[in-house]
């Protein structure tokens, strides 16, 4: 809905987004995801075009708050309850990640937030965000699973030794 809403304000195609291409384009970095979207309605990838979608895209993460999935929080709260360790391992910064966690109430349950802007670690698909998870959470990546929501976040715990369980929820690369 909000890739909508900024479509419609800047580079209008007269329809919704399909689902679909969404799924398949963001997983990667946003100005990424944004040039692929572009590209797949027929618009210009134009960077002032994307650099503006992707401040917008940003500025509207940092002020609204998002649901998480149904019984999400209630796996959270058993895992925390079972002394779990649990990282997010993210393809975004990990400012940006901490406080989408904050507002949509869930923030308690991560031991640790790895986004895209740490040092020294590449983006996913590279296996690096899913080693620095483990460390983050004092463990080996082997003894970690990974639940992922994108065939590119699968690639990347995959790559670093985690065991992988996809879900069906977000992005299709």
């Amino acid at each position: 809905e909000l890739l909508n809403e900024l479509l419609d304000r800047h580079a209008p195609i007269g329809r919704p987004l399909e689902r679909a291409l969404v799924r398949a384009a963001f997983p990667h970095q946003i100005p990424e995801a944004w040039r692929r979207i572009l590209i797949a309605v027929g618009h210009d990838p134009h960077p002032a075009l994307i650099a503006t979608l992707t401040a917008e895209l940003e500025a509207e993460r940092a002020r609204r708050a998002f649901a998480v999935h149904e019984g999400i929080a209630e796996i959270l709260a058993a895992a925390r309850d079972g002394g779990l360790h649990v990282a997010v391992v993210s393809n975004n910064p990990a400012d940006q990640i901490a406080a989408l966690l904050e507002r949509a109430g869930v923030a308690y349950a991560f031991d640790a937030v790895i986004g895209n802007d740490r040092p020294g670690v590449r983006s996913k698909p590279a296996p690096d965000p899913y080693v620095a998870g483990a460390a983050a959470v004092g463990a080996a990546p082997a003894t970690c699973v990974a639940i992922e929501d994108s065939l590119l976040g699968a690639e990347s715990a995959s790559a670093a030794g985690c065991h992988v369980i996809g879900v069906a929820t977000g992005a299709a690369r």
